[in-house]
């Protein structure tokens, strides 16, 4: 049972994290111009 429940914890702290870092992403680059967002979002 232990494997069971690490497999969705794992996920959720997986997209927590990743939340966090494109938010932060987000943040610096509006700080820089938000002109360079758009060129994120487009690849």
């Amino acid at each position: 049972m232990g494997t069971v429940l690490s497999i969705p914890f794992s996920a959720f702290w997986l997209r927590s994290s990743v939340v966090s870092v494109l938010i932060s992403l987000i943040s610096d680059t509006w700080a820089n111009g938000p002109h360079d967002i758009k060129l994120i979002f487009l690849g």
